[in-house]
């Protein structure tokens, strides 16, 4: 399994200059980056003003892929489940 690092993981050593971004690439760092943002890109959109029938907060999303899920507490109300999203990507 590939590590992956954080945005604030990356500042710092590019801060710290300890790897280049070529040196990420190679280990395969960048792409695993790129693939946690596509993830999390797909479980993203826009708030449809919907009370979460689980939490009562405004906080429901209609997401890219097409599902719904709050995005406080991460409930699909299609389903009656908690969403699938893994939100530690």
């Amino acid at each position: 399994m590939r590590e992956r690092m954080t945005m604030a993981e990356i500042v710092a050593a590019l801060r710290a200059k300890k790897d280049s971004p070529l040196e990420w690439l190679a280990a395969g760092k960048l792409e695993s980056m790129a693939e946690d943002e596509a993830y999390r890109d797909q479980w993203s959109g826009d708030y449809d003003g919907i009370e979460c029938p689980n939490c009562r907060r405004l906080r429901m999303v209609k997401c890219t892929n097409g599902k719904r899920r709050c995005e406080k507490c991460n409930w699909d109300p299609d389903t009656g489940e908690y969403s699938e999203f893994d939100d530690s990507r």
